[in-house]
């Protein structure tokens, strides 16, 4: 079966096939967004689907940046709602607990002190 549209991003498809009676496969939160603003109704796939991950990458160069270091500590917070089902982001959130940015550290303890058994783990984290 050949797409019947291709378009340049994936956050205008909700709203292009919401007025069609095409389908697509979105991730779970995209369609939930989608069918609050739209008639699109979200069905779950007949399918499993393997989980992927999420990186972040940045130079060297950049890694004392304010802005740089904003981003960073935004886009750790954003990731809160998966800390608790991702091994690997729990990782890069305790180790952003020793970050040289106090805005990345600030962002770690926020998420951290959410997840239950973590508060403890804090605690000599935060002497040094």
């Amino acid at each position: 079966m050949e797409p019947a549209l291709r378009v340049p991003h994936f956050v205008v498809v909700p709203l292009i096939i919401a007025h069609t009676d095409l389908i697509v496969s979105v991730p779970s939160r995209v369609a939930g967004a989608t069918a609050r603003l739209t008639k699109a109704k979200v069905h779950p796939l007949p399918i499993p689907i393997p989980s992927f991950d999420v990186s972040v990458y940045w130079h060297e160069r950049v890694e004392n940046d304010p802005a740089n270091q904003w981003l960073r500590a935004t886009l750790l917070e954003l990731s809160a709602p998966w800390l608790d089902r991702s091994p690997e982001l729990l990782a890069v959130a305790r180790t952003s607990l020793r970050a040289a940015d106090p805005l990345e550290r600030a962002a770690a303890v926020r998420l951290l002190s959410r997840l239950p058994g973590e508060q403890e783990n804090l605690r000599p984290l935060l002497r040094d």
